[in-house]
Parts: C-alpha cells; sequence; structure tokens
C-alpha cells in the first residue's frame, strides 16, 4: 500500500494505480493457494495475497475528490461506505458460522476437499 501510495504521489497518477492492483490475479492466486500448502507457508500466502488486493486503498479515496466537487465526493464516500459496511458486518457471521457448523476452517476458504473429508 505504502509502496502504490508513493509510486502514485510521484508520477500524479492516480487512475492506474488504482485499476492495476484491482485486476492483478496474482493476489487472487495467492489466497486461492493457501489453503493447499503448510501453516506457514498458508499464511505467508495470504499476506502477499492481502497486500496486493489492498494496495489500491490510497489511491481510491482520493479519486472523488478530484473529479467531483466537494460536497458531491462527501456524498460519495457516505455512499462508498454504506455499501461497504452490510458486508463487513454479515461476512463475520457468516464465517463464524461456517467455522461452527463445519468444525473446520476449510468451508471458510472454500476448500471443499478439506470440507468433505473430515
Amino acid at each position: 500500500m505504502l509502496i502504490n501510495a508513493w509510486h502514485s504521489d510521484k508520477r500524479a497518477e492516480r487512475r492506474w494505480h488504482t485499476a492495476i492492483p484491482l485486476l492483478q490475479p496474482l493476489s487472487c492466486s495467492c489466497v486461492c493457494c493457501s489453503p493447499g500448502t503448510t501453516r506457514q507457508h498458508g499464511i505467508a500466502f495470504l499476506l502477499a495475497g492481502s497486500g496486493l488486493a489492498y494496495a489500491y486503498y490510497p489511491t481510491f479515496w482520493t479519486i472523488p475528490t478530484l473529479v467531483l466537487s466537494e460536497s458531491v465526493a462527501a456524498a460519495t464516500f457516505g455512499l462508498i461506505n454504506s455499501v461497504g459496511q452490510p458486508g463487513g458486518f454479515a461476512g463475520n457471521y457468516g464465517i463464524g458460522f461456517l467455522n461452527i457448523r463445519t468444525g473446520s476452517l476449510a468451508a471458510s476458504f472454500l476448500d471443499s476437499s478439506r470440507w468433505f473429508m473430515d
């Protein structure tokens, strides 16, 4: 995140520094590889995948203020947060439900081979 934000400030270019991390399939492959490895490698894959997936955050929040007026940008921030908050609330309960119901963390990662073999 810090490197992406620093490079975006240096180049004064926000759109590409936001779009490229969002389109990058490497973060998805890192997260998908994590359940099938040892615990230490799985944690490393999760850290790398989440770091790549969230690299767009610093530049994403600057775009509405560059394109829109102040009052519209404030309304845009409110809309973005109001759409994201229910997912952050319900996602935690969904993961907890799956972990308790199956007795394993495999269902949380949608690792069907471990889920059905336990």
